[in-house]
């Protein structure tokens, strides 16, 4: 793997590059990921026996007033789901799964697409802590 000069990673990712100047805080930034499995309420579905993880962590969040944080969204429920929350700073992930993982298990999909998101956050000179 080979590092890209910032500025080339924000001429081709310009959306993404302006997101985490916005958000982030002495050049650091939390970064999470969210599907529609993470507002699971269905216990034959979610391995935890359902429960809203995700405004669990919105809450925690909140009560720590950590504002640099940018939520990964993946689906259209999630999207729904914080649409016209205050205070979370969610954008809409839009990077192609590859071929050979396209029928695997969700969470498959999702840690290479937190792989990809934090090889362009580095790349834009970000300190990034990824959440689960």
């Amino acid at each position: 793997f080979r590092m890209r000069p910032a500025a080339d990673v924000a001429r081709d990712k310009p959306e993404l590059a302006a997101l985490i100047r916005q958000h982030a805080v002495n050049n650091e930034i939390m970064l999470t990921l969210a599907n529609n499995i993470m507002i699971c309420k269905n216990t034959t579905v979610c391995w935890w026996n359902g429960g809203n993880i995700l405004e669990s962590f919105i809450t925690i969040l909140k009560h720590n007033n950590i504002t640099n944080h940018l939520i990964g969204v993946m689906d259209d429920e999630t999207e729904a789901y914080l649409k016209g929350r205050a205070g979370v700073n969610w954008f809409r992930v839009r990077i192609e799964i590859p071929v050979s993982q396209d029928k695997t298990h969700p969470a498959n999909k999702v840690s290479t697409i937190k792989y990809t998101l934090l090889k362009d956050f580095i790349q834009l000179g970000v300190h990034t802590l990824i959440t689960d």
